[in-house]
């Protein structure tokens, strides 16, 4: 059995933002607050330095002060997921070996891609995939995003989650997303793990399989109910600092 499916998670792993503060700096005591109110509001998880979290206009300096700032203050309440993302196969594994020794849970990786046309074919995508899992041991989900540009097809996810040892979750953002997750359940994979996005932008919830079986429960989480509620009542932490970094 692939290894990525020996510690299924499952639940409500919203993406955190990056805070900064009204000057486009980092904010480490606003994003701790921020992480604080996802766990405090029922969160199974955390996903951070994702695209919501606008990693592409992080330095690496800034990812690694962001990812330590939070893995250390989580201290193992909930698993957090680190996106690693990088065109280049040798980065993307460093950042992941980092990741995993700094205590992530998983690591989320979109396909290479660069700019609106730089692309690779499924061959170099397996081999990238291949790469980084061979340098690290937790899970690896692919984050099927439209904003690689990429198009990822059901059979060719499959035979990565077979044959790719850590590689056993997904993230699907596609247009038609339902139907997708359906023929990936159906593709003969049946120790999947798939993730679908739910509500809000920054919710998704992980689907776990049990005795070779997918259970599907296509309810709002809990948890992501109970965000939603306190969103609306304007329950939200005290963050001074703006969501978006200025581009100038």
């Amino acid at each position: 059995m692939n290894p990525a499916s020996a510690r299924p998670y499952r639940g409500v792993f919203p993406v955190a933002p990056t805070i900064f503060d009204d000057r486009g700096e980092l904010d480490l005591d606003g994003q701790r607050r921020c992480i604080d109110f996802m766990i405090d509001a029922g969160s199974n998880g955390i996903c951070i330095l994702a695209n919501f979290s606008e990693q592409f206009v992080l330095t690496d300096a800034e990812r690694e002060r962001v990812m330590d700032a939070v893995l250390k203050h989580v201290a193992g309440r909930v698993p957090v997921i680190v996106t690693t993302t990088h065109f280049s196969s040798s980065i993307c594994a460093a950042r992941s070996r980092q990741a995993q020794d700094a205590g992530a849970a998983m690591v989320m990786i979109m396909p290479p891609y660069h700019g609106a046309t730089f692309r690779v074919g499924e061959k170099a995508i397996f081999e990238f995939y291949r790469t980084v899992s061979d340098a690290i041991e937790i899970p690896i989900m692919v984050q099927d995003a439209p904003v690689a540009g990429t198009p990822l097809s059901v059979d060719f996810l499959a035979r990565m989650a077979r044959d790719i040892a850590h590689l056993g979750y997904f993230k699907i953002e596609v247009p038609m997303a339902a139907a997708k997750l359906r023929d990936l359940i159906t593709s003969g994979m049946p120790d999947l793990r798939s993730t679908v996005e739910l509500g809000p932008s920054f919710d998704f919830h992980l689907f776990r399989s049990e005795n070779r079986r997918v259970k599907l429960d296509l309810r709002m989480p809990v948890a992501a109910a109970r965000s939603c509620r306190r969103l609306q009542r304007g329950t939200r932490p005290k963050i001074n600092c703006s969501l978006l970094r200025p581009v100038s």
